[in-house]
């Protein structure tokens, strides 16, 4: 894990949890402007991402290795006295989710992008594997997600870096599809269980790597009594990376200062 202090006067913490494919890297540029906007940003590479694999990327044995990662980090950012908010994207937007049901945080806030609940039908590999047995494929066995650098953004030069970067891979185990797949049907029926605490759910309208319809289903799943829910007519999966990222940072950082406010947090 790294962490990336602010130069201001701190007014909280952003713990980001990253997506599937990829590595910590691809934040560096929401990481200097949160910074700037006075927060600390507590990030790592989820197991089999990045930096902590260089021969088993794409595959994890369950997906409670997600959520420990999730624990570890937060409990390195409570040792700061200052508010704590937590970012996931995609598959990090499930991992937040899901390790919510299971225990209560001490954060003030969770902002999920684009948020993992179900696959986009339309992806090559849902429609390979809607029509076989999941049961019967090979643990160790690897299949291309099919997901493409310009689903997930629409700045060439993002698109151009993100398929020449060794850390971002196609590939995952038939396991790990397994782990997510399962994973996301149990969190959707149990998100009524998390607790009550401000959300924000921003999505892409036109995303082709899940279903955005499914992100719909937290308007009535979750018991929060602070919700902001907001939809970009985009069909970029990654929002931080896409060229229209500062006005989603923008809406993040907006999100962030009404929480602070609520709660009487002077900055």
């Amino acid at each position: 894990m790294w962490k990336w202090e602010t130069n201001v006067e701190p007014k909280g913490i952003v713990v980001i949890v990253h997506d599937m494919m990829e590595y910590h890297g691809n934040y560096a540029y929401t990481i200097m402007e949160l910074r700037k906007r006075g927060f600390h940003i507590f990030m790592g590479d989820l197991p089999g991402h990045g930096e902590t694999s260089r021969a088993n990327k794409g595959h994890i044995e369950h997906f409670e290795q997600y959520n420990e990662k999730l624990f570890e980090w937060l409990l390195i950012a409570s040792r700061y006295e200052v508010p704590c908010f937590i970012i996931g994207q995609g598959l990090g937007g499930l991992i937040v989710l899901n390790a919510l049901e299971k225990t209560e945080m001490k954060v003030e806030g969770i902002m999920l992008i684009n948020p993992l609940l179900e696959f986009n039908h339309e992806l090559s590999s849902q429609k390979k594997l809607l029509s076989t047995s999941l049961g019967s494929l090979s643990k160790e066995g690897r299949f291309d997600l099919g997901i493409t650098s310009d689903m997930l953004t629409s700045d060439k030069t993002m698109q151009q870096s993100l398929n020449s970067n060794k850390e971002m891979y196609r590939e995952v185990t038939y396991h790990w599809y397994r782990e997510v797949h399962d994973t996301m049907r149990e969190t959707i029926e149990k998100l009524d269980q998390i607790q009550d605490l401000p959300v924000a759910v921003y999505y892409s309208k036109h995303n082709q790597v899940i279903n955005s319809k499914e992100v719909s289903v937290l308007k009535s799943g979750l018991n929060s009594t602070f919700l902001n829910y907001i939809g970009y007519e985009k069909k970029a999966h990654h929002l931080l990376i896409d060229e229209y990222k500062d006005y989603v940072i923008q809406d993040i950082d907006y999100f962030m200062h009404r929480v602070l406010n609520e709660i009487g947090f002077n900055y």
